[in-house]
Protein backbone atom coordinates (compact mmCIF):
# COMPACT_ATOMS: atom_id res chain seq x y z
CA UNK A 1 0.00 0.00 0.00
CA UNK A 2 1.46 3.41 -0.70
CA UNK A 3 1.71 5.92 2.24
CA UNK A 4 -0.65 9.53 1.54
CA UNK A 5 0.66 12.41 -0.34
CA UNK A 6 0.00 14.81 2.01
CA UNK A 7 0.88 18.46 2.23
CA UNK A 8 3.06 19.66 5.39
CA UNK A 9 -0.52 21.18 7.02
CA UNK A 10 -2.27 18.13 6.29
CA UNK A 11 0.20 16.07 7.95
CA UNK A 12 0.15 18.68 11.29
CA UNK A 13 -3.88 18.23 11.17
CA UNK A 14 -3.47 14.83 11.45
CA UNK A 15 -1.12 14.99 14.15
CA UNK A 16 -3.47 17.56 15.95
CA UNK A 17 -6.51 14.63 15.77
CA UNK A 18 -4.34 11.94 17.22
CA UNK A 19 -3.38 13.95 20.05
CA UNK A 20 -7.36 14.60 20.65
CA UNK A 21 -7.92 10.77 20.36
CA UNK A 22 -4.77 10.40 23.26
CA UNK A 23 -6.46 13.03 25.22
CA UNK A 24 -9.87 11.63 25.04
CA UNK A 25 -8.67 8.01 25.48
CA UNK A 26 -6.76 9.06 28.77
CA UNK A 27 -10.09 10.21 30.09
CA UNK A 28 -12.11 7.04 28.43
CA UNK A 29 -9.78 4.61 30.25
CA UNK A 30 -9.90 6.60 33.67
CA UNK A 31 -14.38 6.17 33.47
CA UNK A 32 -14.34 3.09 32.24
CA UNK A 33 -15.00 0.30 34.89
CA UNK A 34 -14.94 -2.59 32.84
CA UNK A 35 -11.48 -4.36 33.18
CA UNK A 36 -11.82 -6.05 29.39
CA UNK A 37 -12.87 -2.40 27.75
CA UNK A 38 -10.08 -0.43 29.99
CA UNK A 39 -7.77 -3.21 28.65
CA UNK A 40 -8.32 -2.56 24.96
CA UNK A 41 -8.66 1.14 25.60
CA UNK A 42 -4.84 1.08 26.55
CA UNK A 43 -3.75 -1.17 23.67
CA UNK A 44 -5.64 1.54 21.41
CA UNK A 45 -3.70 4.29 23.55
CA UNK A 46 -0.21 2.63 22.85
CA UNK A 47 -1.08 2.30 19.16
CA UNK A 48 -1.90 6.31 19.03
CA UNK A 49 1.02 7.06 20.96
CA UNK A 50 3.26 4.91 18.30
CA UNK A 51 1.80 6.96 15.65
CA UNK A 52 2.54 10.09 16.99
CA UNK A 53 6.15 8.85 18.08
CA UNK A 54 6.48 8.00 14.93
CA UNK A 55 5.53 10.96 13.10
CA UNK A 56 7.42 13.17 15.73
CA UNK A 57 10.59 12.20 14.18
CA UNK A 58 11.39 13.91 11.12
CA UNK A 59 10.59 11.90 8.32
CA UNK A 60 10.71 12.02 4.28
CA UNK A 61 7.13 12.41 3.37
CA UNK A 62 6.41 10.68 -0.38
CA UNK A 63 7.57 12.86 -3.33
CA UNK A 64 9.11 14.96 -1.16
CA UNK A 65 11.45 16.50 1.20
CA UNK A 66 9.61 18.25 3.75
CA UNK A 67 8.75 16.50 7.66
CA UNK A 68 5.61 17.23 8.93
CA UNK A 69 4.96 20.75 11.21
CA UNK A 70 5.91 20.31 14.80
CA UNK A 71 3.25 19.27 17.06
CA UNK A 72 1.33 22.46 18.62
CA UNK A 73 1.42 22.31 22.57
CA UNK A 74 -1.92 23.54 22.51
CA UNK A 75 -4.57 25.33 19.68
CA UNK A 76 -6.82 27.19 21.45
CA UNK A 77 -4.16 28.89 23.61
CA UNK A 78 -4.32 32.00 22.20
CA UNK A 79 -7.48 32.05 22.41
CA UNK A 80 -10.30 33.47 25.25
CA UNK A 81 -13.04 32.99 25.97
CA UNK A 82 -15.44 36.38 25.56
CA UNK A 83 -17.61 37.25 28.11
CA UNK A 84 -19.73 39.71 25.96
CA UNK A 85 -18.45 42.49 28.40
CA UNK A 86 -16.09 45.81 27.79
CA UNK A 87 -12.55 44.73 29.24
CA UNK A 88 -11.12 47.94 30.98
Amino acid sequence: MESPRLTESEWAIVVEILEQERDELHTVIHHTDSLEAREELRERLKSVEAMLERLSAPLELPNSSRTPAPRSTSRTASAKPSSGWPSG
